[in-house]
């Protein structure tokens, strides 16, 4: 069950906007006034860490639709949460064809904002159907079909130089895009053996400032494959990933004719998190995250998972992306089967002034002033 995408635009343009502070300096009497406003025992957590100084901030960045191509998107949402993200989630397509004068351009804006960019590089055709597109098999990529798309885009990311974080084939455990378990004849190993082809090639162009990341889908009852089955090894991936999100009751599910349910953060992420941290030593980053509205208190959600969970339960998670859409769901109503659910979710941290309030209060804690292009450099 996953969320549908929209067709990602690379049109170049708007004015550039420079990068500038706008959260407080929270230190001394600023520090005091700002963890005020949060509940006790969550002021309690960001004061420790604050006298803590082997704690390294996390980085906090958005997805944004359209911010590549409508100028008022990132001033408007840096002015709404009192400040700048640190990095921007950029969805691509192999569809896109060879890396050209739009996808340098979208690269060259995003700098030009001090902003690192995280892309979820996937081999689909973002204007086909969801899954059913044999073309981006994975046999596909495993014998050279894509080779010269990715060549370009290679070369294209290493003649651009700034760090880039590539997210590719994202939730590659699931069973809902074209590079997903046994849909499109898909068979047990090829993602693994797709993910170094793709890596091998990006190597032998010479893509230093490219760093990998390797994001499964949230573990669940049912989930198709074990993060295991599906992983590269630790030479060809530089972080693990992790999508998840809290549906509320926002959404009927056809395949079980029931209602979603409310989630805690910890529902949500504990075991894929005790999964990532049993395979390797990576850092974590969480390349989408959401909470909807209906079914509880969205603003405490947000509060409880940015200054307890996230600090106190789950410290190796150092970079955090709010999913900032309406979007509908994808719903798997049989194997290899999926549509568009008939309701839509507004994960956006604006749904409701409360909302909005809670996370601007939070990602200005000293805690949530990490820098992505310091991590990997």
């Amino acid at each position: 069950m996953r969320l549908k995408q929209e067709p990602q635009l690379v049109t170049r343009g708007g004015r550039r906007v420079t990068r500038r502070t706008v959260f407080r300096q929270l230190a001394g009497g600023g520090l005091a006034a700002g963890l005020s406003q949060l509940p006790l025992e969550h002021g309690s957590v960001l004061a420790r860490q604050a006298d803590t100084p082997s704690v390294d901030p996390v980085a906090v960045g958005a997805y944004l639709p359209n911010v590549l191509f409508q100028a008022d998107v990132l001033p408007a949402y840096s002015e709404a949460i009192r400040r700048m993200p640190d990095f921007l989630v950029w969805y691509a397509s192999w569809h896109e064809g060879i890396f050209g004068e739009e996808q340098r351009a979208n690269l060259q804006l995003l700098d030009s904002w001090g902003l690192v960019p995280v892309i979820a590089w996937d081999p689909m055709d973002q204007f086909g159907p969801p899954i059913d597109q044999p073309e981006y098999a994975l046999a596909t990529i495993i014998r050279g079909d894509h080779d010269v798309v990715i060549e370009s885009w290679a070369q294209g990311f290493a003649a651009f130089g700034a760090p880039i974080i590539l997210n590719f084939a994202h939730e590659m455990n699931g069973n809902w895009y074209p590079w997903g378990i046994g849909v499109n004849g898909n068979q047990p190993g090829e993602m693994v053996t797709a993910w170094r082809h793709v890596h091998d090639i990006f190597t032998r162009v010479g893509t230093p400032n490219v760093q990998w990341m390797w994001t499964p889908n949230e573990m669940y009852e049912g989930v198709p494959a074990t993060i295991q089955e599906v992983y590269p090894g630790d030479e060809y991936v530089d972080w693990y990933g992790m999508n998840g999100f809290n549906w509320g009751e926002a959404i009927l599910w056809e395949n079980c004719n029931c209602r979603s349910a409310w989630r805690t953060f910890t529902e949500v992420f504990d075991k894929t998190y005790q999964g990532l941290v049993q395979l390797g030593s990576k850092p974590i980053m969480i390349g989408e995250v959401g909470s909807a509205e209906a079914g509880g208190s969205k603003p405490d959600w947000i509060t409880d998972a940015y200054m307890l969970r996230i600090p106190e339960e789950y410290p190796r998670i150092r970079a955090v992306a709010w999913f900032e859409n309406i979007a509908t769901g994808l719903d798997t109503v049989a194997p290899g089967v999926v549509e568009p659910t008939n309701q839509e979710v507004d994960w956006r941290v604006t749904s409701s002034p409360e909302s909005l309030e809670a996370y601007a209060a939070v990602v200005e804690t000293p805690y949530y002033q990490g820098s992505l292009r310091t991590m990997i450099i």
